[in-house]
């Protein structure tokens, strides 16, 4: 993933940092990121592979099976998979949204303040769907968050270029 995200990163420079010289990206440009969006996620990583282990174990791996619990069933395993694939849709979105930000000299509040919500929203609604049977708050409160931080930031940044 962190490759994917570099290059994406790498390809998008010209149109991100929007600045009075032209620059060319090219595949061995190294140009250093701020850091804040990173460091947000760090708390996300665990959690992002918890949520993996769960679908192998509700998959049948017994290496995993403390991570089973005895009413899991088919739809676990269903809810346990889109926890984990909501997780990994919407975070890259985020990511680049929050780089196209600090790119432009957003403030670092709004950049904590979004990726702390964010991380929040998307912890709910992974834990609702990885290990609960159902949870509206946490489902929608999750969504909630997620969605009110990546249309924050989208506007922020429409904000920004006029």
């Amino acid at each position: 993933m962190p490759e994917i995200v570099g290059l994406v990163l790498r390809l998008t420079m010209d149109t991100v940092c929007d600045t009075d010289q032209k620059r060319t990206a090219s595949p061995h440009d190294h140009v250093a990121f701020p850091h804040h969006h990173v460091a947000l996620c760090q708390p996300a990583r665990p959690f992002f592979i918890l949520l993996s282990l769960r679908v192998i174990a509700l998959r049948g791996n017994p290496l995993f099976a403390v991570l089973k619990r005895a009413g899991d069933d088919k739809r676990s395993l269903e809810r346990a998979i889109r926890g984990h694939g909501n997780s990994a849709e919407y975070t890259p979105i985020m990511l680049v949204l929050m780089l196209i930000a600090e790119q432009s000299s957003a403030s670092a509040t709004l950049l904590h303040s979004c990726g702390a919500m964010f991380l929040v929203g998307r912890l709910a609604h992974g834990f609702c769907f990885g290990f609960l049977a159902h949870s509206m708050p946490l489902r929608i409160g999750g969504m909630v968050l997620t969605l009110t931080v990546l249309g924050s930031m989208a506007i922020a940044q429409l904000l920004a270029l006029l």
